[in-house]
Order: C-alpha cells, then structure tokens, then sequence
C-alpha cells in the first residue's frame, strides 16, 4: 500500500494591545503555499514530525498510470458540486478544532475559552482568501494584517493569530488533529502557536476551516475578552 504524501505549513502572528510584536517563526518575505519548497518563514514547516502516517513523496508514475490518473481526475472535476465538501463536514471540523482548543488547554489548568461568532467570521474569510487566492501569511494581498483586518470587521481588540494547512491523501479530522498537535509541539516559552492557545488572559477564540482537494487551511483567533457585539 502506497504511503500517504503530506505537506503541512504553520505560522503564528503574536500582538499585545495594537503592537504587532514578531513571533519566533516571522521575518522573511511570503510566498505561495504551494511551492515545492516554501520558505522557512513566516511559514513553519513541520515535515512530519515523525508521524507514522507522513512518508517521502511516492516515486514517478509510469506514463500509462499517468494518463489513467489524468482521465479520472478529469471525471472527478466534472462534478465539482460532488467533490467540494458539504458545510456539515466544514462544521464538525471546525467544532473539533474548537474542542481541541479547549482540551489543550485543560491539560496546562487553563480555563476554557468561549467560542466567538465574529472572530471565527473573521478567521473564516481569511483561510477562505489563502485558498482562493493562492497565498499564506497573516497579511494579504490587499497589505492587511490580523490587526488590519480585525478594525476593518470591528473587532475592537487586538487579536493573536494562528494559520495553518496541511495537504496530502488523509482524513480532514486526522489534518486537524495533526496541525493541532504541531502547534502544540512547539517549545515553553517562546510567543509561538503554543503560547497563542494557551495564554491565560485569553478568553475567546474563533475558528476557520477551508477544504480545496486534498489541501486543509485553518485559522485560529484569539482575544483577551471578547469582540464588539459579544458578551
């Protein structure tokens, strides 16, 4: 049985009050999330992290298996509506993500956060922008950051933002638990994807999750108290 093969890219923006301050995974210039090679910053690249289920990339198929593969993809596109992902599986995944969220930080005796609507907007429009728009960094292509965008949703609070995607022939709920697991893999100490999830002053998160083939993008936002218009 052919291993999966799985690419997966993370990177955290860190802010205080409306100073953005660089985390320990930012510094070099963004580029597209599917480069063979894509930079060591801001993006994080965790190439498997020694899981059983990544694997080097399979060898070349011979040309006839290669044209058998072309045609059934191309039966498959013809029905997009068919292959997109249905918004119930995009909400039990964004729901797990939300628990897995939570259960982190249960384990480090940190008080649960509280699932916010707007932020979880706004986490949403941008992994959907990452995809559609063939990029991954905390500043899109209209030069807006997390700050940026968060004013411009009136969010009213500086927000720490988490962005992650993972592509390769798993389960969905396997890549969040995976993502997931890397940003909790990272070190004590350093403002990093960790200490976003598990910053005791944190008392509200929104979640975002893109499917497109077989690549995964989610967004994660925290807040110190909740956003305009949230108790």
């Amino acid at each position: 049985m052919k291993e999966p093969s799985v690419k997966k890219i993370l990177a955290c923006l860190f802010v205080l009050g409306s100073l953005v301050s660089p985390s320990a995974i930012s510094a070099q210039e963004d580029g597209p999330f599917n480069e063979s090679e894509p930079p060591l910053a801001p993006s994080f690249r965790r190439p498997g992290l020694e899981r059983a289920n990544i694997a080097p990339l399979p060898q070349p198929m011979p040309p006839a298996e290669q044209n058998r593969e072309r045609r059934k993809n191309k039966s498959k596109k013809s029905d997009d509506s068919s292959n997109a992902p249905n918004n119930e599986h995009i909400q039990a995944l964004e729901k797990q993500l939300f628990e897995l969220v939570n259960a982190d930080r249960a384990k480090h005796n940190q008080p649960p956060l509280k699932y916010s609507v707007r932020l979880s907007e706004m986490a949403k429009a941008h992994a959907q922008d990452m995809m559609k728009k063939n990029f991954f960094s905390h500043t899109n292509k209209e030069g807006l950051d997390a700050q940026a965008r968060a004013a411009k949703m009136n969010i009213g609070i500086g927000v720490y933002e988490n962005i992650a995607y993972q592509q390769g022939d798993i389960e969905d709920s396997d890549k969040v638990i995976n993502l997931e697991n890397d940003f909790m893999s990272e070190p004590e100490g350093p403002k990093n994807h960790r200490y976003n999830i598990l910053y005791p002053a944190h008392t509200s998160v929104g979640v975002g999750i893109v499917i497109k083939g077989d690549k995964l993008i989610l967004v994660e936002e925290f807040t110190d108290r909740p956003p305009n218009g949230e108790n």
